[in-house]
């Protein structure tokens, strides 16, 4: 279980965070995707697929965690940012010209290194919709590039 969480939790951090765009947030839904993979490892049948198992999860917890803020309407205002948090700002302000699903896509591609097909199983769309959404993203990225 170690090797998989230090191999993944680095990319499953920032796929949450492009979901949930809360750094605090983001560190405890990924805590919380290990720990269900502890929790059900017995009952995971085929760890070569645990980086999809992985990503599915997060992605669910994190839209359960957003509905959840929503419903009690959390204020933003105890969240403090630290030095060491700088890196991940950075990334949100990357990908921040694009779409919530977008930024799920490319962060899938790019950090994740998903192939087509578990992506769209993730997304639950089809591979060719994914393919076009990417590079409509990519574009839009490299438009805001040239821009600055």
């Amino acid at each position: 279980m170690e090797k998989y969480y230090l191999k993944y939790k680095n990319d499953v951090f920032r796929f949450v965070l492009s979901i949930v765009k809360d750094i605090p947030l983001a560190e405890d839904i990924t805590q919380e995707c290990f720990l269900k993979m502890f929790e059900n490892k017995k009952t995971i049948r085929d760890f070569s697929k645990i980086k999809a198992w992985l990503f599915t999860t997060a992605k669910n917890l994190s839209v359960t965690s957003l509905n959840k803020k929503r419903f009690l309407e959390l204020s933003d205002n105890d969240v403090s940012v630290q030095k060491d948090d700088c890196y991940k700002f950075e990334y949100l302000e990357l990908i921040s010209p694009l779409t919530d699903d977008e930024q799920q896509l490319v962060s899938l591609k790019i950090i994740g290194k998903f192939k087509w097909r578990e992506i769209a199983e993730i997304l639950d769309c089809s591979e060719e919709a994914i393919k076009k959404r990417y590079q409509r993203s990519l574009h839009k990225l490299k438009e805001r590039i040239t821009e600055v």
